[in-house]
């Protein structure tokens, strides 16, 4: 716009530098009226060619507007315009809103989960502007870039963060087979906020779900107690199969082993230390059979 002003400033003394030149009736001022004029409209072509022209950034849609309304966009490059025309650039690259406090640089989210219990959600968001024509949209609502990014991206994404993971209980929000699970619902909830606003959630990178000490003291009580019956049925289970296994053993002994295991008591008998055999001990052998002992 100041450019315009200076333009038209330029032109008009041009004009009346001429004007006084015709009028004039000296010749040396006649001339003199003249060189003047030529040379304010010669200033005046050169700031409106310098000031006609608008570069683009790579992967940035430049929005133009012409008296506070947005006109049309144009591409990454040199680009001439009229010198009453801006350029707003509005970028479609990746963007990333840092969530995760746990590499000292961004804040992380305070979630409140269901049945009661806080904690706090470390995480990473990337996302970008769906297209040119969503890029001017954003632009007639929110003028600039970074009120984008500050007034919609970052104010907004703690609270569907907390809606999604406030549907958990602090034991099922971490346990790991969840994590991508609720990533996947926290994308899904984020595409459907800002559909209408032409801004597309590319992913949601979870690191760390982690409870008030509170809470974590009360989730690690339970997980003990479940610790122990799980340990207490392996042993119950063990004792069963162990008691099985005995009667198992037990009844799988025939009669002849039985007789052979009696066989090996005799003959290893000391009769010195254990007197003599009684006399019924016949091994299963029946009739008159004797054992005699050696020793």
């Amino acid at each position: 716009m100041i450019q315009t002003v200076i333009i038209c400033i330029l032109l008009l003394l041009a004009v009346v530098a001429f004007v006084i030149s015709r009028v004039v009736e000296e010749q040396e001022d006649r001339t003199m009226t003249l060189g003047v004029s030529f040379g304010l409209a010669l200033l005046t072509g050169i700031v409106l060619v310098a000031t006609s022209f608008s570069y683009v950034e790579a992967r940035t849609v430049g929005i133009v507007t012409e008296f506070g309304k947005p006109t049309g966009t144009v591409r990454p490059g040199l680009n001439m315009l009229w010198p009453w025309a801006s350029v707003t650039s509005f970028p479609t690259s990746k963007q990333t809103l840092d969530l995760d406090s746990t590499d000292g640089n961004g804040p992380n989210v305070e979630i409140k989960f269901a049945g009661g219990g806080e904690g706090k959600v470390n995480l990473n968001i990337t996302w970008r502007v769906e297209s040119d024509d969503k890029a001017v949209k954003l632009w007639e609502n929110w003028k600039d870039f970074d009120r984008v990014t500050n007034d919609l991206v970052s104010k907004n994404v703690p609270q569907i963060v907390n809606s999604v993971l406030g549907t958990y209980t602090p034991e099922a929000a971490i346990k790991g087979e969840n994590i991508e699970k609720i990533s996947d619902q926290i994308n899904a909830a984020l595409d459907k906020r800002f559909l209408a606003d032409g801004i597309k959630v590319d992913t949601v990178s979870i690191k760390t779900i982690s409870l008030s000490p509170q809470i974590q003291s009360r989730v690690d009580r339970q997980n003990q107690v479940t610790t122990d019956l799980e340990t207490s049925k392996i042993e119950q289970e063990r004792a069963k199969i162990d008691s099985e296994t005995n009667k198992i053993r037990e009844s799988s002994l025939s009669d002849r082993a039985q007789v052979n295991k009696c066989l090996e008591i005799i003959n290893s008998w000391d009769v010195a230390k254990n007197g003599q055999l009684p006399a019924l001990l016949t091994c299963g052998l029946g009739g008159n059979g004797q054992v005699l002992v050696g020793k």
